[in-house]
């Protein structure tokens, strides 16, 4: 019983130093930031990962109103459900005059 226990815990720790050991290749992505004027005015932080000619490795994120490196306005009714929208709006667009120009 004894041996058991023994070789459990030998175990648990060989696998984890050689999982910790396992390297972790990336590769190197390119990363465009910008800001998108959004409902009210408010600055909306953009950031585009990948290259837009291989789509299925294009990522493109953004921070909503309040968040990130987004623009966080102070006043309760610069969050409303319209002025988000606009914000949405006006990402969509953005992405869609970069895929015509792209193209």
């Amino acid at each position: 019983m004894n041996l058991i226990k023994i070789l459990t815990i030998i175990s648990c720790f060989f696998f984890k130093v050689i999982i910790a050991q396992v390297p972790i290749y990336t590769f190197p992505i390119e990363t465009v930031n910008y800001y998108v004027n959004g409902g009210n005015g408010i600055q909306i932080y953009v950031e585009e990962k990948g290259n837009t000619k291989k789509i299925t490795i294009f990522i493109y994120q953004w921070d909503y109103r309040g968040t990130g490196r987004s623009d966080k306005p102070r006043d309760v009714k610069a969050y409303t459900p319209k002025l988000v929208g606009q914000d949405l709006h006006a990402v969509i667009s953005k992405l869609m005059d970069l895929f015509r120009l792209k193209e």
